[in-house]
């Protein structure tokens, strides 16, 4: 068990390396070609790969859920939707219209979260995904 400990940071140091390579190869194969950018060394690698930890949150090692969906792309994105689909709920009649008239025509599309307007959907023949 103990020679296992040991063994992690050799591993995590690994990785990171690894990481730093991945990034060092794929930037100087594809930014100097696509965007006329310089080519970047493994320390320019590791300092993106950090970058990107502090700027997107990546890397998540941890289990769980932070909150139960507070964290915010957990669970495949769909904090939104949910948190939507409940103030949608809770809105009323007058809210809902107002809303519809307000971002339907740009979006494309109004939400039908109504119970009743699916009921109505259904008998008409059309979805509501």
């Amino acid at each position: 068990m103990r020679k296992k400990l040991i063994l992690i940071p050799f591993f995590f140091v690994g990785m990171m390396a690894l990481f730093g390579l991945v990034v060092m190869e794929l930037w100087n194969w594809l930014m100097p070609e696509l965007f006329d950018l310089g080519m970047i060394n493994f320390w320019q690698a590791l300092g993106i790969l950090l970058l990107s930890k502090i700027l997107f949150g990546g890397f998540k090692w941890g289990k769980g859920c932070h909150s139960c969906c507070g964290g915010g792309y957990q669970h495949g994105g769909h904090y939104w939707k949910h948190k939507f689909k409940n103030k949608w709920q809770h809105m009323s009649a007058e809210d809902k219209e107002k809303w519809r008239s307000k971002f339907g025509d740009k979006c494309g599309f109004t939400p039908n979260m109504d119970s009743d307007s699916n009921k109505n959907n259904e008998e008409s023949g059309t979805s509501a995904d």
